[in-house]
Protein backbone atom coordinates (compact mmCIF):
# COMPACT_ATOMS: atom_id res chain seq x y z
CA UNK A 1 0.00 0.00 0.00
CA UNK A 2 1.44 3.37 -0.99
CA UNK A 3 1.81 6.37 1.27
CA UNK A 4 -1.12 8.08 -0.49
CA UNK A 5 -3.29 4.98 -0.12
CA UNK A 6 -2.47 4.74 3.59
CA UNK A 7 -3.36 8.40 4.00
CA UNK A 8 -6.64 7.88 2.18
CA UNK A 9 -7.42 4.82 4.30
CA UNK A 10 -6.70 6.84 7.45
CA UNK A 11 -9.03 9.60 6.23
CA UNK A 12 -11.76 7.04 5.57
CA UNK A 13 -11.29 5.51 9.02
CA UNK A 14 -11.42 8.95 10.64
CA UNK A 15 -14.60 9.81 8.75
CA UNK A 16 -16.17 6.49 9.76
CA UNK A 17 -15.29 7.18 13.40
CA UNK A 18 -16.83 10.65 13.20
CA UNK A 19 -20.00 9.22 11.65
CA UNK A 20 -20.25 6.60 14.41
CA UNK A 21 -19.67 9.26 17.06
CA UNK A 22 -22.40 11.42 15.55
CA UNK A 23 -24.79 8.46 15.42
CA UNK A 24 -24.13 7.67 19.09
CA UNK A 25 -24.66 11.32 20.07
CA UNK A 26 -27.93 11.36 18.13
CA UNK A 27 -29.12 8.15 19.80
CA UNK A 28 -28.23 9.57 23.22
CA UNK A 29 -30.03 12.84 22.45
CA UNK A 30 -33.17 11.00 21.34
CA UNK A 31 -33.08 8.81 24.44
CA UNK A 32 -32.64 11.89 26.62
CA UNK A 33 -35.52 13.64 24.90
CA UNK A 34 -37.71 10.61 25.53
CA UNK A 35 -36.78 10.64 29.22
CA UNK A 36 -37.45 14.36 29.52
CA UNK A 37 -40.82 13.98 27.80
CA UNK A 38 -41.75 11.12 30.12
CA UNK A 39 -40.71 13.06 33.22
CA UNK A 40 -42.66 16.08 32.02
CA UNK A 41 -45.77 13.95 31.60
CA UNK A 42 -45.35 12.54 35.10
CA UNK A 43 -44.89 16.02 36.54
CA UNK A 44 -47.99 17.33 34.77
CA UNK A 45 -49.98 14.37 36.12
CA UNK A 46 -48.74 15.04 39.66
CA UNK A 47 -49.66 18.72 39.45
CA UNK A 48 -53.25 18.05 38.41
Amino acid sequence: MSFAERGEAADINETAALVKSTELKQAFALESLGSITSLRSELVALLK
